[in-house]
């Protein structure tokens, strides 16, 4: 939806090859939490797990990250949906920082991105705020997009533009629109499929 909306402009970078990567990471980060949840190091985890050389410098990343922010995470890839704008997603991870605010992360894979977080991550983050907010009760007072490169290190982008929930309601409202009015190219069959 968002996409569709015009804000996922230069997105040639998404191969087929990076799509695969970030399911790898995602699974691998999730597995490492739920096996290894008190892992520092990648040495920890792999006392435990067996994992992919090309993916261990990912969960190295994550592991970076959640020792630098002490974050704690409480759960990962759930797929949700808010009923009233008739979209669903599945937020990557969340949990909590040591002085108990509440976290909503969206992990990327990326290899490079620039001092800021896209403005689909940003607008991404908020929808996943709404979704958990409604679904599990977990109001994020702070939303993240973590780019772990794969050199064992991060990067942290924090999401904190007021205008974001309200953007990705709009850009519900617009996709159904268009997608009602048959707006959108490939988009086949009823509206309710």
């Amino acid at each position: 939806m968002i996409a569709d909306c015009g804000y996922l402009k230069g997105s040639d970078y998404f191969t087929e090859e990076s799509r695969v990567r970030g399911q790898q990471v995602h699974k691998a980060c999730h597995l490492v939490d739920l096996h290894a949840p008190e892992a520092e190091t990648l040495d920890d985890v792999l006392e435990i797990m067996d994992l992919g050389a090309t993916i261990q410098p990912y969960v190295a990343g994550w592991l970076f990250f959640k020792r630098s922010n002490g974050f704690k995470p409480l759960g990962h890839e759930t797929p949700l949906c808010l009923t009233d704008l008739n979209v669903a997603g599945t937020p990557d991870v969340w949990g909590t920082y040591p002085d108990g605010r509440l976290v909503s992360i969206d992990l990327k894979s990326w290899k490079g991105q620039g001092a800021t977080p896209t403005r689909a991550s940003e607008i991404q983050t908020a929808g996943y705020k709404l979704m958990l907010r409604q679904c599990l009760g977990f109001d994020a007072a702070v939303r993240l997009v973590v780019k772990m490169p794969g050199d064992g290190k991060f990067r942290q982008y924090l999401c904190q533009n007021p205008m974001d929930e309200a953007l990705f309601r709009s850009c519900c409202f617009i996709w159904h629109d268009r997608a009602n009015n048959k707006l959108i190219d490939g988009l086949e069959g009823p509206s309710e499929e």
